[in-house]
């Protein structure tokens, strides 16, 4: 996770927003070095750090992942923070999504109006 969270902070100083976090964009080398893949979706650097990269309407991204913030909205650093976080809960409750839904839609409408779910991490001893 700290390899991850490295690679996305040197992205966000550069200013630039992958659009994508996801784990599938995470690759390990056989060193264990972890990298940040796939920016064919990445808005380029803004005029300030946090302002806004893309047209207000695009929507690029896998929903399982998308921030509230990216609809109708231009991403921000902090919309693959969101992404990132849950990416960790996936990790962390090895649960593919932290919501369940049928269709995408559904699925992008639970991350905007639901609340975060909580659940307990716990470990058997």
């Amino acid at each position: 996770m700290e390899q991850c969270a490295a690679g996305l902070a040197h992205l966000h100083e550069k200013r630039w927003v992958h659009c994508d976090v996801k784990p599938d964009n995470f690759l390990m080398n056989d060193e264990g070095v972890i990298k940040l893949i796939d920016f064919s979706m990445p808005g380029g650097p803004p005029a300030a750090p946090g302002a806004a990269v893309r047209r207000a309407r695009e929507a690029a991204g896998t929903r399982s992942y998308m921030s509230p913030s990216r609809s109708g909205q231009a991403p921000r650093c902090e919309s693959d923070v969101y992404s990132f976080g849950c990416t960790i809960y996936e990790l962390l409750a090895n649960k593919t999504t932290v919501y369940r839904c049928q269709y995408p839609d559904d699925l992008l409408n639970k991350h905007l109006r639901e609340p975060f779910p909580t659940y307990s991490f716990t470990t058997a001893t």
